[in-house]
């Protein structure tokens, strides 16, 4: 039998951190729904106007609803701009609901226990802080470019971009795809020491990106996709959300390959590309 690539030290106790704050942001997402569930019952349509509920500017304007404001201007005002600009009169209409006090109360029980969960996610941040400063000491500097931005769950690490460079000793935000929290769950997964995989095939094909031959002469078997482990998953999320984009060459690559194959073949083609990327990188 192979045996399991298990990381090494410290990058193990990064692995299990990095899953556990998954877990957390996970199970908190329940309560995000349950207060889209509320305020549907209100008749409140505020998931339909702006992208997330448990955005900056949702949470202001539902905590200033359980405090007894439901002036719509008022509450508008509590938005960003940008949706103040763009989005206001449909804001308005939105919060013409029926504000019924069960309801509110569901609402209050949820947004408390959703708030537990943030807490949680900020206690690991700091724990996480704390290991990458200890694996990172004594490592040299290296020169990093522009950072990508993190839309969501990014974590509270001051620093996050120079350290994550130091530890892989490259920048790999310059893998399309790839930014700092990105490499922070790689990290736990498959640490830094690419020596234990003998070249990059061996790598692709441990992260069940490899493609398989299911082929016998003109005969075509139909069988089922073997899963990815979570290093091949965290690489095929990465190329999902490459299949759109204009000027990169791997989205053309699988916008290519959708249209003769399917999309699940395509993205798991991307997310091969960025594995061997990544091995190269290292």
């Amino acid at each position: 039998l192979r045996y399991s690539f298990i990381p090494e030290g410290k990058y193990m106790e990064l692995r299990q951190l990095v899953r556990e704050r998954l877990d957390i942001i996970d199970m908190g997402s329940t309560y995000v729904n349950k207060m889209q569930k509320c305020m549907e019952l209100m008749n409140i349509k505020l998931k339909e106007v702006i992208s997330q509920i448990h955005g900056k500017s949702g949470i202001k304007m539902i905590k200033a609803i359980l405090a007894g404001i439901r002036d719509g201007a008022s509450l508008l005002s509590l938005c960003d701009e940008r949706i103040q600009k763009y989005k206001g009169e449909q804001v308005l209409k939105a919060l013409e609901g029926n504000y019924n006090e069960t309801y509110l109360f569901m609402l209050q029980q949820n947004m408390e226990l959703w708030e537990v969960h943030q807490e949680r996610v900020t206690a690991i941040d700091v724990r996480i802080s704390q290991l990458l400063d200890e694996l990172s000491m004594g490592k040299e500097e290296v020169t990093v470019g522009k950072k990508k931005p993190i839309r969501h769950h990014k974590p509270q690490i001051i620093g996050l971009h120079d350290t994550m460079a130091r530890l892989y000793g490259v920048d790999l935000s310059s893998i399309s795809g790839i930014n700092d929290y990105t490499a922070l769950r790689l990290i736990g997964e498959t640490g830094t020491d690419m020596s234990r995989f003998p070249n990059v095939k061996s790598f692709v094909n441990w992260a069940g990106l490899a493609p398989k031959s299911h082929r016998s002469g003109k005969m075509n078997k139909t069988v089922r996709g073997t899963p990815c482990n979570p290093t091949g998953q965290i690489f095929k999320e990465c190329a999902q959300g490459l299949m759109n984009s204009k000027y990169i060459a791997i989205g053309s690559f699988m916008r290519k390959l959708r249209g003769r194959k399917d999309s699940s073949i395509a993205i798991k083609a991307g997310a091969r590309k960025l594995a061997m990327a990544y091995y190269n990188a290292l």
